[in-house]
């Protein structure tokens, strides 16, 4: 994969993401993966195929975005946001391992500084690399993605009762 290739999305009608999501597709995904095994090798493994195919589902959901809200195609801004957090997760990294060790509110920070043109190296707010603004819309499209971050780390720390 290049550094210029974006992550792929797929819109998918709402009961495709519901199969994703079912365990009857794991099971079926699973059995799949063994059987070829089987007749590729002689040998099959259920609890490799199992997770096989959890890793396979995992990457599918990750790249769905459900064709239930058919107005996002009215918003390109939408899509680029969505492509930009999945790029800073796969290509950077920057998971929710990573996400939830921000504590002191510099997902959010950085959001701000990405989104006001007028900041300057001394605003940024952490310590590891100094980026440069660039294009209007690219680093707009960096701050939403961030936003996204730290709303996800925030719905974490609820869902645990932490917040």
């Amino acid at each position: 994969m290049t550094g210029q290739t974006r992550p792929a999305l797929w819109r998918v009608p709402p009961e495709t993401r519901q199969a994703l999501d079912s365990a009857e597709l794991l099971d079926e995904l699973s059995a799949a993966i063994e059987a070829g095994w089987a007749s590729a090798a002689g040998r099959g493994d259920s609890a490799q195929a199992v997770r096989a195919a959890g890793r396979v589902l995992a990457v599918l959901r990750a790249r769905m975005v459900p064709e239930a809200a058919p107005r996002a195609r009215q918003s390109p801004a939408l899509l680029r946001v969505a492509e930009e957090r999945l790029r800073q997760i796969e290509r950077k990294r920057y998971d929710a391992v990573h996400d939830d060790q921000r504590t002191s509110g510099q997902l959010w920070e950085m959001a701000v500084w990405w989104a006001d043109p007028e900041s300057s190296w001394m605003d940024w707010p952490v310590v590891d690399g100094y980026p440069e603004h660039g294009d209007r819309v690219d680093d707009l499209v960096r701050a939403a993605a961030l936003l996204c971050a730290e709303a996800d780390r925030m719905m974490r720390l609820r869902a645990q009762g932490l917040a």
